[in-house]
């Protein structure tokens, strides 16, 4: 419950610095890259929550025993986990490399 409670006030923090950010800014037809970055935050962070919902109801039956889950169960959730926040940060990254390179 608390790693839920972190993303949910991640989120609510990430809308109202987006919403303050966009009252300051002129409106433009195309988006800027402080939107294509904000935007890329909520697939981060909405894909972090939605990766951890799911563990939560995989294994909610698992909670008052988490020795009977398999070791093989175990490791295979482990993996999608990480390569789930490797590809997040991966296409943060590639996104924002031609910005970067650019301002270099």
């Amino acid at each position: 419950t608390i790693r839920l409670s972190l993303g949910g006030s991640a989120i609510m923090s990430l809308v109202f610095f987006h919403s303050s950010m966009a009252k300051q800014m002129p409106i433009l037809d195309y988006l800027t890259a402080f939107d294509k970055y904000v935007y890329c935050v909520y697939l981060f962070i909405f894909s972090n929550l939605v990766a951890l919902i799911s563990i939560v109801v995989f294994f909610r039956d698992q909670l008052e025993a988490p020795e009977s889950v398999p070791f093989e169960l175990r490791e295979h959730v482990l993996g999608i986990s990480m390569r789930t926040g490797a590809y997040a940060f991966v296409s943060l990254f590639v996104v924002f490399l031609p910005f970067w390179v650019m301002y270099l």
